[in-house]
């Protein structure tokens, strides 16, 4: 009766084992942004982020000094003519920059990031956003242009 117990707990157990493997994050790139961002609806001040690729269309920007982190979703593309440096791409209106795209040089992805609330009300005050890139490697800024 104890073995019959001990086997129904490990069938039991087998499915969570699977779903923690399943929900493993993987860092994809280390980036210093040098200036305070959005990222959908929350508000990230400059400094050094980790972006991780959590459950597939849900990736995390975790700071490694300050602790704190924020969950986005993503849509992702793949583009084989993508150069084989990462860069983060955002949207300035004025004095705010916000998180518009990723992607990914290593592995050629392009992960689009959906407009949040602050970036709509920036866009309901007619603002035409300049596009920012930092390189992940450097962490510098690598151009400005308008969109």
């Amino acid at each position: 009766m104890k073995a019959f117990r001990m086997l129904f707990a490990l069938v039991l157990l087998l499915p969570l084992h699977a779903l923690h493997a399943q929900i493993t994050e993987r860092a994809l790139m280390s980036v210093n942004i040098p200036f305070a961002f959005t990222v959908e609806n929350t508000r990230m001040p400059a400094g050094h982020y980790v972006i991780y690729s959590e459950l597939g269309h849900e990736w995390k920007l975790a700071s490694s000094i300050r602790g704190g982190n924020t969950f986005f979703h993503i849509y992702p593309t793949e583009t084989p003519g993508l150069p084989a440096r990462s860069k983060l791409i955002f949207r300035r209106y004025e004095k705010d920059y916000v998180l518009h795209e990723i992607d990914e040089g290593g592995t050629k992805i392009k992960a689009t990031l959906a407009p949040g609330n602050r970036e709509r009300q920036l866009l309901r005050g007619n603002a035409q956003p300049e596009i920012a890139m930092v390189d992940a490697q450097s962490g510098a800024q690598v151009g400005m242009r308008r969109e």
